[in-house]
């Protein structure tokens, strides 16, 4: 979950990601682009374990359910004086 109190404060409309994987780009509602970092351990972590989840749980057939990681502070934001509208493409 990437959001908090530096996050987006309204609804995200697009993202987009970088070709290396590391970082994406948001866009939303509140007039504002945020970067953001995918490159900390604890969400690395997530993505590697949600990648293994399966309808019923995990693939080992346990019922174990994926925990979200929050990500509260984005690499880059911009202002909402930037951008006078929806950010509806990134």
């Amino acid at each position: 979950i990437f959001s908090g109190h530096h996050g987006h404060k309204s609804g995200v409309l697009s993202i987009d990601w970088h070709s290396s994987g590391t970082h994406f780009v948001s866009g939303g509602m509140d007039n504002t682009i945020k970067l953001w970092s995918l490159k900390s351990d604890a969400i690395k972590t997530a993505i590697e374990r949600s990648e293994k989840i399966y309808p019923n749980g995990w693939g080992d057939g346990s019922d174990e359910c994926f925990d979200p990681v929050s990500e509260q502070f984005p690499f880059y934001s911009s202002t909402n004086k930037v951008h006078t509208n929806y950010i509806d493409c990134v």
